[in-house]
């Protein structure tokens, strides 16, 4: 009797693993246009913390600052994949740019990226300058993606 080492096994399990995976996560895209529009609420949530301390009604606080920048990462990353073929019917704001202008979207869900990762938030003033640049990139890519 021959002795296969486990590797041997775990390979091709790994493989299939991975090969399905895309598939697994196209599926379970059963509703993107809820799955976005969740995304985009939690999005202007953070938005109006943002605000409220920019604004000084709320004290400005570096490590809430960093978290509400955080937390708009996390939702403006991978945010395009939310938006497959398919999608463009049904109760949503977003225009046929999206599918048609793909290139343009994802241009403007990279600068909205950029203008957060970029940022410095450690003081209000600096806060406030970063917060406006990365309003100037949500208003851009809603003027040209999101019908009113």
């Amino acid at each position: 009797m021959q002795v296969v080492p486990r590797r041997a096994f775990l390979l091709p399990i790994l493989a299939i693993t991975l090969a399905a995976a895309p598939l697994t996560l196209a599926s379970g895209q059963s509703d993107p246009i809820g799955e976005r529009q969740a995304v985009m609420k939690r999005m202007d949530e953070q938005a109006e913390l943002a605000v409220a301390m920019a604004k000084g009604r709320t004290a400005f606080d570096a490590e809430s600052a960093a978290g509400i920048f955080k937390a708009l990462r996390e939702g403006g990353s991978g945010f395009t994949a939310l938006f497959p073929a398919g999608s463009e019917s049904g109760k949503t704001k977003a225009t046929s740019a999206v599918w048609t202008d793909r290139p343009g979207f994802e241009a403007a869900n990279a600068a909205f990226l950029k203008a957060l990762t970029d940022a410095d938030v450690s003081t209000p003033k600096t806060f406030g300058a970063a917060f406006t640049g990365v309003m100037r990139e949500c208003r851009a890519c809603h003027q040209g993606f999101k019908s009113r």
